[in-house]
C-alpha cells in the first residue's frame, strides 16, 4: 500500500494513469510549477526593488546615459515577466498542452 506521500509525488510528476489522452500528472505538475512561480514573482519582487533602491541611491549614475531608467524600470520587468510565465505554465496545465 503505498502512502499519500507517494501517490502525492507520483501524480505531481506523471506516474500516474492516463486520463482523456493527457497525462493527468503532468497537467499537475505543469499547473503546480505556474503557481509556485507566481508564488516567488511575489517574494522576490521586494528583494529586487530594495536592490533597486539601493543602486539608485548609493551608485553614482548620472555618468552613465539611461543606466538610471532601466535600473528604475527593471523591477516592475522582472516581476510582469514572471507573473506572465507562471501564468502560462498555469493555463497549460489546465488546458492540458
Amino acid at each position: 500500500m503505498k502512502s499519500i506521500g507517494q501517490m502525492v509525488l507520483g501524480v505531481l510528476l506523471g506516474l500516474g494513469r492516463k486520463v482523456r489522452g493527457d497525462e493527468r500528472g503532468e497537467v499537475n505538475t505543469k499547473m503546480f510549477i505556474g503557481l509556485i512561480l507566481i508564488a516567488v514573482a511575489f517574494i522576490v519582487f521586494p528583494i529586487v526593488l530594495e536592490g533597486a533602491q539601493t543602486i539608485l541611491t548609493d551608485a553614482n549614475l548620472a555618468d552613465y546615459t539611461g543606466l538610471e531608467t532601466i535600473v528604475s524600470i527593471a523591477p516592475t520587468l522582472i516581476f510582469v515577466g514572471m507573473l506572465f510565465g507562471g501564468g502560462v505554465m498555469t493555463y497549460l496545465g489546465v488546458k492540458g498542452k
